[in-house]
């Protein structure tokens, strides 16, 4: 565990002390933000690959995988700027806990390192997301058929949820007794 010597979060009594509460940069950290900004250029490069490939592109998917909306490609436009605005704010509350608002009451400095963790995680698994959406977007260029992508998808928000109920379960169980 962290020893984090700039603050105690036991001697916190209000939400202004929280609120200036930052996290220092660590290993574990720097590689999450490694990965998160890889799924960030390859969100991007396949992107931007199809934009110059293809005119017309899948807006909206159904339950199934299958497209039932068409755009301009310049929606690859607005995905990867999506992508990269969704995975930075995410990257960013991770150092800033006042962002993360769980249902559990963080009280030690292992909780909040729990908590940034689970977010990390979570970014991945949203950059895993736009990889996936991009790809389909992309249609039979990659040759991904419906119900794989369907499948991809549902794993994808289902591991999203497990995290979320799961390391909340986890910081609520390592509360002080």
């Amino acid at each position: 565990m962290i020893n984090f010597s700039i603050f105690k979060l036991n001697g916190i009594r209000n939400k202004k002390e929280y609120a200036s509460v930052r996290l220092p940069r660590t290993i574990e950290s720097t590689i999450f933000d490694a990965f998160i900004v890889l799924e960030i250029l390859v969100a991007w490069l396949i992107m931007a690959w199809l934009y110059v490939r293809i005119d017309v592109v899948p807006t909206h998917f159904n339950a199934m995988g299958e497209a039932d909306a068409w755009g301009s490609h310049t929606m690859l436009i607005f995905m990867a700027l999506m992508d990269a605005v969704v995975m930075g704010l995410l990257a960013y509350s991770a150092y800033h806990p006042k962002y993360i608002n769980t249902p559990v009451k963080v009280v030690t400095e292992e909780q909040l390192m729990l908590n940034a963790r689970m977010v990390r995680i979570m970014a991945l698994i949203i950059g895993l997301l736009f990889i996936l959406i991009a790809i389909k977007m992309g249609g039979a260029i990659f040759g991904m058929s419906d119900p794989v992508f369907a499948m991809l998808m549902l794993c994808s928000v289902v591991a999203l949820i497990g995290v979320a109920i799961g390391f909340s379960i986890y910081v609520h169980l390592r509360r002080p007794r």
